[in-house]
């Protein structure tokens, strides 16, 4: 049996604050619940509040913030997106952006089935591709992760045989 969602919550996720709107099933207008520190004790409070994690719905935009957010989410039982801002569908003629109307923009959005979520990778994955990134820029690799592997170089043969090479004469310069 499905479960029913009651309430969607639109987050505007920054590495300092995240806002948050809020709106119920129906046709009532999201309203703008608040902003936060980056603390996920005082987001889950305010969840708390709307009921029942598996009738709660969470949408929020892809950013560099990463997906502990979403994996955290996901672990409590809430129904979790995130939206990649691209795919976001804009009004004609509103160009103002802020992070109020971004999360009550969201909110109502998610309600209305208009949001295409991205594919999260999970733990393995996202391992495998700062691995990867790490090889494309040394300068990338995080220190917690220990000394860089080593790899050979893709253009540089391993090693060069000279037997039959015309030596370049001394006399020449």
């Amino acid at each position: 049996m499905e479960e029913r969602i009651n309430f969607f919550v639109g987050l505007d996720v920054h590495k300092d604050c995240i806002s948050i709107a809020a709106c119920e099933a129906g046709r009532e207008a999201a309203r703008f619940v608040g902003t936060i520190g980056p603390d996920m004790r005082g987001l889950f409070k305010i969840l708390d509040k709307a009921g029942e994690s598996a009738q709660v719905s969470v949408v929020y935009e892809a950013g560099p913030t990463g997906y502990g957010l979403y994996r955290e989410l996901q672990r409590r039982g809430y129904r979790c997106e995130i939206i990649a801002p691209s795919l976001i569908p804009k009004r004609a003629g509103v160009r103002v952006k802020n992070d109020r109307r971004d999360c009550l923009r969201l909110a109502e959005l998610s309600r209305a089935g208009e949001l295409k979520a991205i594919w999260v990778p999970d733990e393995a994955h996202e391992a495998m591709r700062t691995t990867r990134s790490a090889w494309q820029s040394p300068a990338s690799w995080p220190d917690s992760c220990g000394p860089l592997p080593t790899r050979p170089h893709p253009q540089r043969p391993q090693s060069i045989d000279t037997k039959g090479a015309i030596p370049w004469p001394a006399t020449l310069q």
